[in-house]
């Protein structure tokens, strides 16, 4: 089932209000979200019915314990879909799930859920909006100077979304592989909070559990979902 509507707070918080009336890959779309979240609760700002605003209901119990590989699939999804209007070699994966074309944010990704009844996958990609409230944000329009058809790009990319994650538990290793391709971070500085301290490092590759491999001085120490931003 998709569920399309005009405004919404959030369509996560739409799938979390209506858990047990919603099944497995069902999805809920909006025009416009007036309390997008991000990451870390950073808010999302988005224009009416100018980027595909969504979110994913998933109980499959196969895709839910594999929680950790799920957000570095769903980044490595949607770069895929993106092929279909821009160069591969444009497109990179900046751990654990953003989207950045030519340096700049095009999508950002948040998972949340109840493990290990189910998981909510929020996704934002930007199409035709062209000022954000962020310096580090793009979109397909800014990239190819095309306006694009929003409700084409909506049901191309569901469909989309929804082969790829029905094919999921045959792909993780594929997945990871791939991210890793387009990796983002890989042999930058990064900072990271980790139990309430900051740590500094190199990133390295993303591992098989969906972990970031991180060069802190002379060792090597493996970073699970936490906020990490580069040094510049």
């Amino acid at each position: 089932m998709i569920k399309y509507l005009k405004e919404i707070n959030s369509t996560s918080t739409y799938i979390k209000e209506h858990i047990d009336e919603l099944n497995n890959f069902d999805i809920v779309s909006a025009e416009h979200q007036t309390s997008g979240r991000g990451r870390t609760g950073h808010e999302w700002k988005d224009t009416k019915n100018e980027n595909v605003l969504m979110s994913i209901l998933i109980k499959d119990p196969l895709i839910v314990e594999s929680y950790n590989v799920l957000s570095i699939a769903i980044g490595v999804i949607v770069a895929r879909y993106l092929t279909n209007y821009l160069p591969p070699k444009a497109i990179s994966l900046k751990w654990p799930n953003d989207v950045y074309v030519n340096g700049q944010k095009i999508c950002g990704i948040l998972l949340e859920g109840k493990l290990p009844e189910y998981v909510i996958v929020g996704i934002g990609l930007n199409v035709n909006q062209r000022a954000f409230s962020i310096d580090n944000a793009t979109s397909l329009s800014l990239e190819t100077e095309y306006e694009f058809k929003i409700d084409n790009i909506r049901e191309l990319f569901f469909k989309h979304l929804l082969s790829e994650l029905s094919l999921f538990s045959k792909n993780k290793d594929r997945y990871v592989a791939e991210f890793n391709r387009h990796n983002y971070l890989k042999g930058k500085k990064i900072s990271f909070n980790r139990n309430g301290v900051q740590e500094k490092g190199v990133a390295g590759d993303v591992n098989p559990d969906g972990s970031l491999l991180v060069s802190i001085d002379e060792n090597e120490d493996n970073v699970f979902f936490d906020e990490v931003s580069l040094i510049r």
